[in-house]
């Protein structure tokens, strides 16, 4: 398969993840539409958290496929199962957003995170067996930053209760910026 077709792919689910996020909020009720506003906040908050979420895996996603040559079907179905749970975040936030102080949605939203920061890991090395011009994403201190900070928001949930969607949301701030090693490698790509 081409790699064209898996990013087309990848793109228009992401599409329509963000589409499914923005669909489910919901309107201020009541005559006062201030207040109704105010009442949403938590929504509003944990809506931006996962369109963010979603934006930072799509731009580092293109950025990854950009030093990309081949793809193997082991790379197709990394690429499934990091779509799969992306998928599941206009769920996820939508289960938070219900139930804004229980513990169990909020860990539930973390879990889903991990696991997709896991696959994006996974499909790196798929990547690197495949493409030698990504081996430097494989010792990517980043990854380990981000499982981190996942892992300890959710283990300190049960005593501070936003603990999981604040290590979720601190660990997107390395990827705010994609690596720096992909451009150097997109770079002498087109140099040569």
């Amino acid at each position: 398969m081409s790699k064209t077709r898996l990013e087309a792919f990848s793109d228009a689910v992401i599409a329509i993840v963000i589409t499914i996020l923005v669909l489910e909020l919901k309107i201020p009720q009541g005559e006062n539409i201030l207040n109704g506003l105010d009442e949403l906040k938590h929504q509003f908050l944990i809506y931006i958290l996962s369109f963010i979420t979603i934006a930072i895996y799509w731009i580092n996603h293109h950025h990854l496929f950009q030093a990309t040559k081949i793809i193997t079907g082991k790379i197709l179905w990394a690429n499934t199962i990091l779509l799969l749970f992306l998928s599941l975040f206009p769920w996820t936030t939508s289960f938070v957003t219900e139930y804004p102080n229980h513990i169990i949605p909020q860990i539930t939203y973390a879990l889903v995170m991990l696991l997709a920061d896991f696959t994006w890991f996974i499909m790196t090395i798929f990547l690197d067996k495949s493409n030698q011009t990504v081996t430097i994403l494989r010792a990517d201190k980043k990854l380990f930053m981000t499982f981190s900070l996942i892992i300890i928001g959710i283990i300190l949930t049960p005593l501070l209760i936003y603990s999981a969607l604040i290590g979720c949301a601190a660990s997107l701030l390395p990827w705010i910026i994609p690596s720096k090693k992909i451009e150097k490698t997109i770079n002498n790509k087109i140099i040569h």
